[in-house]
């Protein structure tokens, strides 16, 4: 059995049927971000698109991560 420390993301803990692609390395709670994940999905255009929001705790305000767009 593999010790699980809370607050820490350890890529050999993730279960072998899922295909892991990022992160590859541990992450420590220190270095963990809140945030969430905003989907829009667009039938008649056919598109994807995708928001990250991470909120940055020095400014008090919530920041865009990354921007995703998959068009189908």
């Amino acid at each position: 059995m593999v010790e699980q420390r809370w607050g820490v993301f350890d890529p050999a803990n993730v279960s072998p049927e899922l295909s892991l692609e990022y992160p590859t390395w541990k992450i420590d709670a220190k270095d963990q971000k809140v945030g969430y994940f905003i989907i829009i999905v667009n039938e008649t255009a056919g598109t994807w698109t995708g928001i990250q929001k991470v909120y940055d705790s020095e400014t008090g305000k919530w920041a865009t991560g990354d921007n995703f767009k998959l068009i189908l």
